[in-house]
C-alpha cells in the first residue's frame, strides 16, 4: 500500500549520503524501511508497505519511498510532446495556450496541425502517460528543472520511483547515468536545485569526475597533483574546496589511496582491482 506522510523526525540514523535504513517520526507514527535517498525534517513522501506492530505499537514497514510533489502539468505536456513522432515545441506552445492544464482533453483540430494522424499519436502519448503515471511524473518534473527526455528516462529507469528523492537529495548523482557526466548537470541542472558554486556536492562530484576523467585511457590510478589540478581545472578554482573534498571522499571509501605510494588515487573498485593485481604478483 501506499502511505502519504511528512517526516517530523529522523531518528536513524544520524547522518548518511545515498541511503540505507532509517527510522522515521512522521505524520503517521513511526515508520522503518528501507529507501535510496535521505529526505530532510518536513519533507512530505510517499512510502510503499503495510502496516505492522512492533512490541505492541503499531508501525509502518516500507521497502521504498518517493517524493510527495505537485506533478507540473506543462511538464507533463512538454513531456508528451516529446515521445510523439512529428510534434514539437510549436505545438506545445499552442496545445498549452489553448487548453492549459487540460491539454489532455484537447479536441483534434483545436490548434494549427494538431489533428489526423498526428492527434492520434499525441493520444496514444496520452494514455501510455497515463498508464504509467508515476514514470511520467517523475520524468516530467526532471525536464522542468532542465534534465532532457532522454536523461530523465535513464533516471527513472535506474531509480524508479524514487528517482526524484534520490536526484533532490544530490542532483549530481545524475552523473552517474551512462552518457552523461559532470558538466552535464553543472549549469542550469544543479541551479534549479539550488546547488551553488561552492556547494560540497558540487565541488565531490567535480573530483570523481575528475578521477573517472584522467582514468579514461586505461589507467586506475593518478596522482594527487593531476586530480587536484583537473579538479581544480573543471570547478574554475576552489583549491582549498577540493583538498576537503577530496579528504572526505577518503575518509567515506569513495577514494583510495595505495600504502606504497600514498600520493596515487583510485575509484574504489579500481583500488580493489588493483591490489588483487598486486596480490596475485606478489604471491
Amino acid at each position: 500500500m501506499e502511505l502519504a506522510v511528512t517526516i517530523q523526525r529522523i531518528c536513524y540514523p544520524p547522518a548518511t549520503e545515498n541511503g540505507g535504513w532509517y527510522i522515521f517520526q512522521t505524520s503517521s507514527g513511526t515508520a522503518k524501511g528501507k529507501m535510496a535517498f535521505r529526505p530532510r525534517d518536513g519533507e512530505s513522501l510517499i512510502l510503499f508497505g503495510e502496516w505492522a506492530e512492533y512490541r505492541g505499537n503499531k508501525e509502518f514497514s516500507f521497502d521504498g519511498a518517493r517524493l510527495n510533489v505537485p506533478v507540473n502539468p506543462r511538464d507533463t505536456l512538454r513531456y508528451c510532446i516529446e515521445r510523439t513522432p512529428g510534434a514539437g515545441a510549436a505545438i506545445e506552445d499552442a496545445v498549452w495556450q489553448h487548453s492549459g492544464a487540460d491539454w489532455q482533453n484537447i479536441k483534434p483540430g483545436a490548434v494549427p496541425r494538431l489533428g489526423g494522424a498526428l492527434y492520434e499519436r499525441f493520444r496514444l502519448s496520452i494514455e501510455s502517460l497515463n498508464q504509467n503515471r508515476v514514470q511520467a511524473e517523475v520524468v516530467g518534473a526532471l525536464i522542468g528543472k532542465g534534465c532532457t527526455p532522454n536523461m530523465a528516462e535513464k533516471a527513472f529507469a535506474t531509480w524508479k520511483g524514487e528517482t526524484l528523492g534520490v536526484v533532490a537529495s544530490d542532483p549530481f548523482r545524475l552523473a552517474e547515468l551512462d552518457g552523461y557526466g559532470f558538466k552535464a548537470i553543472d549549469g542550469g541542472i544543479r541551479r534549479a536545485y539550488g546547488i551553488n558554486d561552492t556547494d560540497m556536492r558540487r565541488i565531490k562530484a567535480a573530483v570523481v569526475h575528475s578521477l573517472r576523467r584522467l582514468t579514461d585511457s586505461g589507467s586506475t590510478v593518478v596522482s594527487w597533483g593531476d586530480l587536484f589540478a583537473a579538479a581544480c581545472g573543471a570547478l574554475g578554482g576552489y583549491d582549498d574546496l577540493v583538498v576537503a573534498a577530496t579528504s572526505e571522499l577518503f575518509k567515506a571509501g569513495t577514494l583510495k589511496g595505495f600504502e606504497h605510494d600514498g600520493g596515487y588515487f583510485a575509484l574504489a573498485g579500481d583500488y580493489k582491482a588493483e591490489q588483487d593485481v598486486w596480490e596475485f604478483i606478489t604471491q
